[in-house]
């Protein structure tokens, strides 16, 4: 097992499944108890079987896609059980498929089957498909499959059907695979090597590859994995590439709800030479656990550290923090770095109390990152309770600019609170928003009072969009009515 394996699973908060809600774990542990093949008697047909020969031609099936049967041929006979299949010949506007074999329905029930098809519909028109199933049923199932044409690959696979836990070694090999099928190749990938060995309640997985296309940087990808019916174990994902690895480490387990813990390195990222408008370098390490069950999750993340730098930016996040889906966060704290930029974050949202702080420190955003420029300051704290929350903002921000927007003054002060109504003051204002065709000179909101009793004011001046509206009135919650005037 992979040394993360061994850490804690958060066990989630939550109910315990109703006597009907059988696990998923459960359920896999109780199909592969037992044979997926059941006991099979001798099959004795009270007659034999002989068709020399059935043609038809100009066939025609209807459907959610038609298809025409240009000209069908079979022959095939069944005599004291032997089934033989001399010749299925199919010739369609969807493809052609001709086939022939063998069948015994007693004893072992061997098989021997040969399928050879060409497809003729988009987008894997010419598409070659060559089935071979060999063996027999109720010991060793060999099953063939080679792809030739769009989709170029091999899969051997043997299976004991009869046998508790599913026996199955697979194989799937391809020198190159591309989407789309057709046209331009956007992404690829070359030499994938896929294995499966062992059987369903104990075995691992393999694969290797290396895969290319637009907007992605080439990458060798290798895996390494074992499991069962209950959970799988992922010992290692690597993905060599920008000079570097990134390596997962990860146990997904689905045994009673699901639960998860993983390990995500970065090792010697090196963006420049893929992406010369946004060099960087990072180094990382991000742990994670959490839990899912029905509609309500939980994630941990006890340690997350990122170093490196942007351009000639140093880059630096470090903290932990945990939550839940009730919104319920834990962040002893999280801080991020960004050149002489920086943010904090800390505190919890509780079950009961709330005291969180966030503060935002960028006095030089510009070209911290392609296309970003401008300054800012300020703070947000949540306070209170849940059932009374209170928020406080103080924000100023000067010459932002994102790509072609850019706004010269933003300035947001705020505290309002929230008890059995909605109170409090909220001033913000924008100067000179500008991307093109738009140009706002002006924005201003101001708003002060209680539900019972507020005003609020609001102004635009600009291209393409002005305007004013001055608001004064009351709002009744248990009524859902609103009075006032304009």
């Amino acid at each position: 097992m992979a040394e993360v394996a061994q850490e804690e699973v958060v066990e989630p908060k939550i109910e315990n499944p109703q006597p009907d809600e059988k696990p998923l774990g459960e359920t896999l542990k109780d199909l592969f108890s037992r044979p997926v093949l059941p006991e099979m008697t001798d099959v004795h047909l009270p007659l034999n079987l002989n068709i020399e020969e059935f043609k038809g031609e100009q066939l025609r099936v209807t459907g959610d896609t038609d298809i025409t049967v240009r000209t069908m041929l079979l022959k095939m006979s069944s005599i004291d059980g032997n089934t033989k299949l001399d010749a299925l010949d199919i010739d369609s506007n969807q493809g052609i498929v001709n086939a022939s074999g063998t069948a015994q329905l007693s004893d072992n029930w061997p098989v021997d089957i040969t399928l050879n098809s060409t497809l003729n519909v988009e987008p894997l028109k010419g598409e070659k498909v060559k089935l071979k199933v060999g063996g027999a049923l109720r010991e060793q199932l060999e099953i063939g499959v080679n792809l030739s044409g769009p989709v170029d690959m091999d899969l051997r696979a043997q299976t004991r059907l009869a046998e508790a836990g599913l026996p199955l070694n697979v194989e799937v090999n391809s020198k190159q695979l591309y989407w789309p099928f057709t046209g331009e190749k956007q992404y690829q990938a070359d030499d994938l090597k896929l294995k499966l060995t062992g059987k369903m309640t104990d075995y691992t997985l393999s694969m290797r590859t290396a895969v290319k296309g637009q907007e992605i940087p080439p990458a060798t990808i290798t895996l390494d994995a074992k499991g069962n019916e209950q959970q799988v174990n992922l010992d290692k994902l690597t993905v060599a590439a920008l000079e570097g690895k990134t390596e997962l480490k990860a146990l997904l387990d689905w045994q009673q709800a699901i639960s998860w813990r993983g390990e995500l390195t970065l090792n010697g990222i090196n963006t420049a030479k893929e992406f010369p408008e946004w060099p960087s370098k990072l180094n990382g390490l991000i742990k994670t656990r959490g839990s899912l069950y029905g509609g309500t999750w939980q994630m941990e993340v006890p340690e997350l550290k990122l170093t490196g730098n942007v351009k000639q930016n140093k880059v630096n996040v470090d903290g932990t923090l945990k939550g839940n889906s009730y919104m319920q966060w834990m962040i002893p704290g999280l801080h991020l770095e960004l050149g002489p930029n920086s943010a904090e974050v800390k505190g919890e949202l509780g079950v009961k109390d709330l005291n969180l702080d966030a503060t935002i420190n960028a006095p030089g955003l510009d070209n911290a990152l392609p296309g970003l420029g401008g300054t800012a300051k300020g703070l947000v704290k949540v306070r209170g309770t849940v059932e009374a929350p209170q928020l406080l903002a103080d924000i100023t921000a000067r010459g932002l600019r994102w790509q072609e927007l850019s706004v010269a003054q933003v300035r947001v002060e705020g505290d309002i609170k929230s008890t059995d109504q909605i109170a409090g003051k909220l001033d913000v204002r924008v100067e000179q928003i500008s991307q093109p065709d738009v140009n706002i000179n002006l924005v201003t909101l101001n708003a002060k009072g209680s539900e019972k009793q507020h005003e609020l004011q609001l102004r635009i001046q600009g291209e393409p969009v002005s305007g004013q509206l001055n608001l004064a009135g009351s709002f009744d919650r248990k009524e859902e009515t609103l009075e006032g005037n304009t």
